[in-house]
């Protein structure tokens, strides 16, 4: 919702405001969060080892480690639920890092101050959005955890696999699932921000931007040639920068 006309107020030469991107830290605080998932089942191996058995003839082995994984697959759920506050936590400092970032650069480029403007500016469907997503993707690399690990550890007992095997693919399992947690992390913040560039554009009444490219070693194509191109929300791309999974794209606000 538009608060102010920021390009009517400013009658200079126009001016392309710096594309507003994620810093290395944001990214790995958001990381520490998404991966506390991977840390609890990598912390669960011991336990689950403890009743792996792959004796013939051992008929307790399977129900004594199916119990255990079940009892940690309920405390990670509680786990789950206890991240929700630190996601949003996190999202509303981004938020408000966001919007002193965007007035900082439009002051510079323009003499007008937005402090004022934007400090009532709501971003609560957009940070309702980061969390239920982010939540869903923590959620489906927990149960995706557990699953592989199950299989690990059955199907070793079926093939009398020895315990220090199952315990090293036991761990290769969680280091995928770390991995994906962290891309995770790092994409989702990318979406909370490319959103929240065009909450602020909207607020101060800026209807143009120019494409930014990530600058990623494996590019889409279609974005190097959008690359630097300036683009109405009336008239968008196929997709906004940001969009699509894993796209580092950004937007330069266009004024004037």
């Amino acid at each position: 919702m538009k608060i102010i006309d920021l390009p009517a107020i400013y009658t200079g030469k126009p001016k392309t405001l710096p594309a507003i991107r994620p810093t290395l830290a944001q990214k790995s605080d958001l990381a520490r969060i998404n991966v506390s998932i991977t840390n609890f089942w990598a912390a669960q191996i011991p336990a689950i080892m403890a009743d792996y058995n792959p004796a013939p003839l051992n008929l307790d082995a399977a129900p004594e480690i199916e119990q255990t994984i079940e009892e940690a697959s309920r405390l990670a759920n509680i786990l789950v639920i206890g991240i929700n506050p630190r996601l949003r936590n996190y999202a509303v400092r981004i938020v408000q890092w966001h919007k002193d970032k965007f007035s900082r650069y439009a002051f510079t480029a323009t003499g007008v101050s937005l402090d004022t403007v934007l400090a009532g500016a709501l971003s609560g469907d957009t940070v309702d959005t980061f969390l239920a997503r982010n939540l869903a993707l923590i959620k489906d690399v927990s149960a995706t955890t557990q699953a592989k690990m199950s299989d690990v550890v059955f199907r070793g007992l079926q093939n009398r696999t020895p315990a220090r095997q199952v315990a090293k693919e036991l761990q290769e399992v969680v280091a995928v699932s770390r991995k994906r947690a962290v891309r995770i992390a790092s994409d989702q913040l990318q979406k909370l921000t490319s959103q929240l560039d065009t909450e602020r554009m909207l607020d101060v009444g800026i209807k143009k931007w120019r494409w930014r490219h990530s600058g990623k070693l494996h590019p889409r194509a279609e974005h190097v040639a959008r690359d630097n191109k300036v683009y109405a929300f009336n008239k968008p791309p196929d997709d906004m920068p940001g969009e699509l999974p894993y796209c580092g794209c950004a937007k330069s606000a266009v004024i004037g």
